[in-house]
């Protein structure tokens, strides 16, 4: 009977893993395709100074880039908070990485943000709102 149940529990287990992988290769996929249209935009490894310069601020005055990134970003919290293991899943090419994307989106934002005087109409300003809360 024992045989059983560990036969039983090992089929569920495998049954389990295989529904698993293909979920997270599809975020992992979703992520991967971000990162290397980032790459024609803003160098490898990419730079808010190189996302500005190539782009110029006539580019992202009219907040498109910044809206398209704070999907991403946004994806990409809720893929990363739903399987925390796809935090440790590498890129797949030299100089690309998730978190150096997302460093330079965020600074490029800042820069943006900043030019624009701090109003929230700027573009970027709610993608930077994603930050940690402000006491006070």
């Amino acid at each position: 009977m024992l045989a059983i149940i560990e036969a039983g529990l090992g089929f569920a287990f495998l049954a389990l893993i295989i529904g698993y992988l293909p979920v997270i290769y599809q975020a992992f996929s979703r992520r991967e395709a971000s990162i290397s249209l980032l790459d024609a935009r803003a160098g490898s490894p990419p730079s808010a100074g190189e996302l500005l310069r190539r782009h110029g601020p006539e580019h992202t005055r009219t907040g498109s880039t910044s809206r398209d990134w704070e999907r991403w970003a946004a994806d990409l919290l809720e893929s990363h908070l739903s399987y925390p293991v796809l935090c440790y899943y590498r890129s797949q090419h030299k100089n690309q990485s998730w978190l150096t994307a997302l460093t330079a989106v965020l600074d490029a934002s800042v820069l943006v943000y900043g030019w624009y005087g701090w109003s929230l109409e700027a573009p970027g300003a709610a993608y930077i709102r994603y930050g940690p809360p402000r006491s006070g």
